[in-house]
């Protein structure tokens, strides 16, 4: 796979957004995958779908190439790709947070205004930018500016750094003097906050402790640690693991691809935490993945992430495979409540998924319509059951009792006592 450091993106045309799989090989250089697999994805999709990822510190190159990755698509073209680029990352260049200031979207600018690490950048003027949408004043851009700058002056008194105090109490006083005349009463509550906070900047009674102590400060240990932590223990799948990412490639012909023998075009990529697949896959309509990425998906360590895949409705015949012999309880439930899957698999693959368990098969009958085979196979999954419950289900069933409304006829029985 090529994959540069000066990779650029002249025109956005040529270029999709992919989720990528494949196995580090170096944790040195973990761009440079091997056994790769990707489904390329819209922008619409990106947006929707990819969460924020600044608030789990990322080892060594990880977090290179996370930064790489959101500075990289500060020139897309659609203006909810700036927001995640001003929400998510704190490696912003000085030179794309100024950019950034110029947006006209409201999203883009609030999320750059609550960046911290960005604010800490911005020059006067770019601040008095980022203050307005389309030449109006915003509140929410307001507020969350003004609570950055008192963070990040808190930060240097914290820090005893003199110069680059003067320099945000500066960047404040010109905001100050710039809402000074306007009349509404957000913006002007916000001034007087601001004012109140510098006179006690010049006072000398800053509170830096407790809920005031600086992030920097407060978090600084905590940081480390689980820096350490990550080192350790790898937060994107052991080392026989396909790891998953968020890229930017040159976009193939296909806009689903298996695999790639060919030499695949990659950008910086953002590595998505084992823990926090599931979050970005159970909302997305699985027909847009390909089946190889599935597949991987299907036997994710994460066992949240393997019952989002139980669940979708194109199931890969390998993935599908895989998921009947899982012993998870969550990803049995899904899977047995997935009734695309379950008309494709035998009696004995229900029976073994059901383990004779009375509580999945109480979830299982509420939840989906039971028809005449998928009722076969449970009774013969549960032949050998002696839970005198279970055999009441199974004789409701028999009578096409509706157990999925079972509540809501039983609360208009009681409002009519």
């Amino acid at each position: 796979m090529k994959n540069t450091e000066e990779f650029t993106v002249s025109d956005w045309s040529q270029f999709s957004f992919a989720f990528i799989s494949g196995r580090i090989k170096d944790k040195n250089h973990p761009e440079d995958l091997d056994d790769i697999a990707f489904s390329t994805i819209s922008a619409k999709d990106f947006y929707e779908h990819f969460g924020a990822y600044d608030l789990m510190p990322y080892p060594g190159e990880f977090q290179k190439s996370k930064i790489a990755f959101f500075n990289l698509i500060v020139s897309h073209p659609n203006q909810r790709i700036h927001w995640a680029a001003a929400a998510n990352t704190r490696g912003l260049t000085t030179e794309n947070a100024e950019i950034l200031c110029a947006d006209t979207y409201r999203d883009t600018l609030v999320a750059l205004a609550g960046n911290t690490s960005a604010v800490r950048l911005l020059s006067d003027e770019a601040c008095l930018n980022l203050i307005k949408i389309k030449s109006k004043y915003n509140a929410d851009t307001i507020r969350f500016l003004m609570c950055a700058l008192k963070e990040l002056i808190r930060e240097e008194i914290a820090l005893e750094n003199p110069h680059v105090l003067a320099k945000r109490v500066s960047t404040m006083r010109t905001l100050i003097e710039e809402l000074d005349d306007n009349r509404n009463p957000e913006i002007s509550s916000e001034g007087v906050s601001a004012q109140k906070f510098l006179e006690e900047v010049d006072a000398g009674t800053v509170s830096i402790t407790g809920r005031y102590a600086p992030d920097i400060i407060s978090n600084h240990a905590f940081r480390e640690r689980v820096l350490d932590e990550n080192t350790a223990v790898p937060i994107f799948g052991l080392p026989d693991d396909y790891s998953f990412a968020m890229t930017v490639i040159k976009t193939p012909d296909k806009r689903k691809t298996e695999k790639t023998d060919g030499e695949l075009i990659a950008g910086p990529m953002v590595f998505i935490p084992i823990e926090d697949i599931s979050s970005i896959f159970a909302r997305m309509n699985d027909e847009k993945l390909s089946d190889e990425l599935k597949g991987r998906l299907a036997q994710c360590r994460s066992a949240h992430m393997r019952a989002v895949a139980a669940a979708w409705r194109t199931l890969p015949k390998s993935a599908l495979e895989r998921l009947k012999t899982d012993d998870e309880y969550m990803v049995r439930k899904a899977l047995l409540t997935n009734l695309h899957a379950v008309q494709t698999m035998q009696a004995k693959d229900i029976d073994r998924l059901f383990k004779k368990d009375p509580q999945l098969l109480v979830e299982v009958v509420e939840a989906v319509d039971i028809d005449v085979t998928y009722r076969q196979a449970i009774h013969a999954a549960f032949i050998d059951c002696e839970d005198p419950h279970v055999a009441k289900i199974l004789r409701q069933l028999d009578r096409n009792y509706d157990f999925r409304n079972r509540h809501k006829k039983m609360l208009r029985a009681w409002w009519k006592l």
